[in-house]
């Protein structure tokens, strides 16, 4: 009797919510049948089938507190519903694939929103904030913010590498995108931004921060600093190539360190962000007075 009258009461709105989330899944099925598909076939998206392992996972942590928080609806269903609602409607309104792929992805997570207000209430919403709001990120990002982003990177990475070749001396003449050393013509062009493996950080830099740190200002911290620890990533990497191909061997540039060398880069932006977030959990540690 104590089961059904305690437990069951309990765990009742976490259920109602799991069969919500199946029937969203539901309906949304061919679109996110498609953004699988997308992501199988994408360089700079690969990463979004993993968001939703790593929400639920997130959120499973958290199982508990919401379960002991959860409440009736809550006015924010209206709003996220309204959301998706126009979302959707914009989606079978936009004649751009991918376009469409960002809207319905959108969508889709407005709805898991509204079913989360709906069934487990405000308060478990905000226990379950970070996890839910990472499902944001499964949505790509529209060409024109994406050229944007490589462009930025492109024309940064070409200024950081240009200033490591005047503080090495390496002899080299920079005219916009490109770069004169002796022997050899280099242009930074704008699938040299870097743009995925600056995504796949900056997500890491959010689930870090999430679980590693207890201040709010120290997360966004460690989020904004992607940007330098991108272009200087990318920097290195221009110059590396061009110091390697001028002092050591002229092909450098046409090897396998060139085309297929981004995951070393990436590991040392990696070790870089570790390092900082270790610098700020240990400022929360002797500053405990201050989180916030």
């Amino acid at each position: 009797m104590d089961r059904v009258g305690n437990i069951e009461p309990q765990t009742a709105p976490l259920r109602n919510f799991g069969f919500a989330l199946a029937a969203i899944i539901l309906v949304f099925a061919k679109p996110l049948f498609d953004l699988v598909q997308f992501a199988f076939q994408s360089d700079a998206f690969s990463h979004v089938i993993l968001i939703p392992f790593i929400s639920a996972y997130l959120a499973s942590l958290r199982r508990k507190t919401v379960i002991l928080n959860a409440s009736s609806t809550s006015p924010g269903m209206f709003v996220a519903l309204a959301l998706g609602l126009l979302l959707a409607a914009s989606w079978f309104t936009t004649p751009s694939p991918e376009i469409r792929l960002c809207l319905s992805t959108l969508a889709f997570v407005c709805f898991v929103f509204a079913a989360a207000f709906r069934f487990l209430g405000h308060a478990a919403v905000r226990e379950l904030a970070f996890p839910l709001g990472l499902l944001f990120l499964m949505a790509p990002l529209p060409p024109v913010i994406m050229d944007a982003l490589e462009i930025f990177f492109q024309h940064a990475s070409a200024w950081a590498a240009a200033a490591m070749m005047k503080v090495s001396g390496l002899p080299a003449l920079r005219d916009g995108l490109f770069f004169l050393l002796p022997g050899l013509r280099i242009e930074v062009a704008q699938e040299c931004s870097g743009i995925r493996s600056s995504l796949v950080l900056f997500i890491t830099s959010l689930i870090a921060g999430h679980l590693l740190l207890r201040t709010t200002r120290h997360r966004a911290i460690l989020a904004a600093s992607i940007v330098p620890l991108a272009i200087l990533r990318n920097g290195f990497r221009i110059f590396s190539l061009a110091w390697l191909s001028v002092e050591v061997n002229p092909n450098i540039i046409y090897s396998a360190l060139h085309h297929r060398g981004g995951p070393i880069y990436f590991a040392l932006s990696l070790i870089q962000l570790m390092l900082l977030l270790l610098f700020l959990r240990r400022l929360e540690t002797k500053n405990p007075g201050h989180a916030s």
